[in-house]
């Protein structure tokens, strides 16, 4: 996906998040040098010193921990996590959610309680969650293989791979110890982002297409936090004028000091658009038919901002096979109706002409009002109220003038986005450095008209334009941000699409080394175990 240019303000402070405090310069002076560049900080600068208590503080059941580590945000120590409310107590994931959501937005704009919260969420649910699990039918195996592993090899193993060598087992305690990890697999399903976490969107979605059938649509899209007045709103203080255009630096400094309301809108945006675009759950038929199920993984962009992949189920859709023997049989009018339904929901070109006359048409409206509002800054215009008389578009009524208006400058605006949006533009960091093709593989083909492989069956969308993907037009006017549609009606289709959605957003993050690690903890937690039942049963037995 495109992203905007903007990586920072033009003028005055510049804000940023601290995600990790990782320095070289750092990391290579002497101990003395470090003790140099703290005497000075504390002769020429500001510090906050805090003491040490005897013992460390517990994140379990301790209503004072955050009152301690945030005093600025808990007024007399008090309205910490985890006191009880009356005779009920909220839990601790409740409570944090509605300090983030408090009126004057002051644990939103606080950096570090974000990060501090979730963390201690993750620390608590690896805790608790974390195990290594084995299938029911191959424990008493797997376990009497694991007592009997030698100890060693799995520690030199383990530090070889920590190292960065690649190791290729030789002996046959090697080959042993590699073999746990097709034995055995990390769990930790309560962990969110764990590796265990998406390994079971995995199989939540196979688990859905056996039930539904094969999907229909693939659906992207990447909200504009920096950019939508929605997501402006949430993280603005002035919450008198709604909507509000502003300028591109306080743009910036407003999401990039609110995370959270980043956070609010992209959960709003999804939302809204599965119960008014998709129809699912509400009482009328969604854009692309009636949702019979979705599915959805969010993904992290390069600068931090989320977009959602899709696979979208239509009610009593055809299978893959059926679509490609109606459309091959000669007496079925089914090959027309079929195009005219996906090229009614899905285009791949401009609405209004050719890149360059959009392009034209872009830059003499800018000339002729360089002050001019851009589409993608404010919300789209609702459509005027449609003529009920049943006649084709009359000159000579006011609300089929209306209508006709709205529509060409829908047609216009469309365009702008896609243009400002969806565009492909290749920079270096998109280009294969040992092919020198782009990575997203642009261009694309381009096809005159929706056409059909008589041999095959398959299908050729209708695309006029190389550097565009297949979009919807409503979907890209309503959402004012980056789309990208897909019809998947094809098994070659739908193998490319679940290979995305399932090995790449689900894709597993944990090196072999850890996973030895984690063997290595396991097969001693096992050995104490076993030593602790054998005294136990010679104590009974005595």
């Amino acid at each position: 996906m495109n992203e905007d240019d903007d990586n920072g303000v033009d003028s005055g402070e510049c804000p940023f998040v601290v995600h990790g405090l990782v320095s070289a310069d750092i990391e290579n002076k002497t101990a003395g040098e470090l003790r140099a560049i703290a005497l000075k900080h504390l002769l020429n600068g500001k510090m906050l010193g805090i003491g040490h208590a005897a013992t460390p503080e517990s994140i379990y059941d301790n209503p004072q921990l955050y009152p301690q580590i945030f005093p600025w945000l808990f007024p007399y120590g008090l309205g910490g996590i985890g006191n009880e409310h009356g005779f009920k107590k909220v839990s601790d994931k409740a409570r944090k959610k509605s300090l983030l959501m408090y009126h004057d937005k002051r644990f939103q704009l606080e950096p570090m309680f974000p990060l501090v919260a979730i963390n201690h969420e993750q620390i608590k649910g690896s805790a608790t969650g974390g195990y290594l699990l084995a299938k029911k039918s191959n424990f008493p195996t797997i376990s009497e293989h694991l007592l009997k592993l030698n100890r060693s090899v799995m520690s030199d193993l383990l530090e070889r791979l920590s190292s960065g060598e690649i190791v290729k087992p030789v002996s046959d305690l090697e080959k042993e110890c590699f073999q746990i990890i097709n034995d055995l697999d990390h769990v930790a399903h309560h962990v969110q982002g764990s590796r265990t976490n998406r390994k079971y969107m995995h199989n939540e979605i196979w688990a859905l297409t056996s039930f539904l059938g094969a999907p229909s649509w693939f659906i992207t899209f990447s909200p504009a936090d920096l950019n939508h007045p929605i997501a402006l709103y949430y993280a603005d203080q002035d919450l008198q004028i709604f909507p509000r255009v502003y300028s591109k630096d306080d743009r910036f400094r407003l999401i990039a000091n609110n995370p959270v309301a980043g956070a609010c809108f992209f959960k709003f945006i999804v939302e809204l658009f599965i119960s008014s675009v998709l129809g699912f759950g509400g009482n009328h038929i969604g854009l692309y038919g009636k949702t019979a199920g979705y599915y959805g993984t969010v993904e992290q962009q390069g600068r931090l901002t989320l977009h959602l992949h899709m696979l979208l189920w239509i009610a009593n859709s055809l299978t893959p096979q059926e679509i490609h023997d109606k459309i091959l049989d000669p007496l079925s009018d089914f090959q027309k109706q079929i195009v005219e339904y996906l090229e009614s929901v899905c285009a791949g070109e401009f609405l209004t002409g050719t890149l360059e006359q959009v392009q034209d048409s872009i830059s003499a409206k800018d000339d002729a009002n360089p002050d001019r509002t851009l589409p993608n800054l404010v919300l789209p215009e609702p459509a005027p109220e449609q003529c009920i008389d049943g006649h084709v578009a009359n000159k000579h009524c006011r609300k089929c003038e209306k209508s006709q208006t709205w529509w060409e400058k829908f047609k216009s605006t469309v365009d702008e986005l896609l243009f400002r949006l969806n565009r492909h533009k290749c920079y270096s960091g998109c280009t294969d450095p040992k092919y020198g093709t782009c990575k997203a593989r642009f261009p694309r083909s381009t096809f005159f008209e929706t056409s059909f492989d008589p041999t095959t069956g398959a299908l050729n969308m209708k695309k006029g334009e190389a550097w565009l993907n297949t979009f919807t037009p409503l979907l890209t006017y309503l959402m004012h941000c980056n789309t990208d549609v897909t019809s998947i009606l094809s098994g070659t289709a739908i193998k490319s699409v679940f290979a995305y959605v399932t090995d790449y957003i689900t894709k597993s993050s944990l090196k072999t080394h850890t996973m030895f690690e984690q063997s290595r903890l396991f097969l001693i937690t096992m050995h104490s175990s076993s030593m602790v039942m054998q005294v136990s049963m010679r104590q009974h037995a005595s």
